[in-house]
This record gives C-alpha cells, sequence and structure tokens, in this order.
C-alpha cells in the first residue's frame, strides 16, 4: 500500500524527493531497501546526514543539517502536543 504524498512524515517527504533508489547509489554499499528501512522507521541515521545533504544538493534540493534536525522533530513535535492534550484533559 502506497501513502500519498500529504500523509508522508517529513523524513518519508524528503527521501522521496531526493529518490530512495538515487540516494542509496550515492551512498556506494547501502541498497534500496536499507533506505526504505528508513522511510518506514521515520528516521534517517546521523552518520549518513553529510551524504544525503550532498544528494539533496545534486538534486537542486536546500537542505542541510538545521533542516534534518527539524525534519526529524516534526514528528516528535505532533506527539508531544497530543501528550499534553492528554494531560490536560485528566
Amino acid at each position: 500500500m502506497r501513502t500519498s504524498t500529504r500523509h508522508q512524515t517529513p523524513v518519508q517527504t524528503l527521501i522521496k524527493r531526493v529518490g530512495a533508489t538515487y540516494l542509496a547509489g550515492r551512498l556506494g554499499h547501502e541498497n534500496v531497501s536499507t533506505v526504505s528501512s528508513w522511510k518506514a522507521r521515520n528516521s534517517i541515521p546521523l552518520p549518513y546526514w553529510p551524504a544525503l545533504i550532498a544528494a539533496a544538493r545534486e538534486k537542486d534540493i536546500d537542505l542541510d543539517e538545521a533542516a534534518l534536525v527539524r525534519i526529524h522533530l516534526a514528528p516528535a513535535k505532533a506527539d508531544n502536543s497530543s501528550d499534553q492534550a492528554d494531560s490536560h484533559a485528566a
């Protein structure tokens, strides 16, 4: 089952924009299933960030470390807001 773009997390959207196959090739020793697992986990391991930034820039996607931090924190913010709402309801 495919997830539509509007229901994707920022990590999933970024990987889709860069391209999982392109990114796997850019990383050299990694395969597409590794990159797909990042989408499933909604997290890109920190050691791969420099290669991801380089691959994004090759595709004219503006990306830096600060943007990656924001992208990774975006789902956590949504989770925290629901936790806070639950604690206020009690």
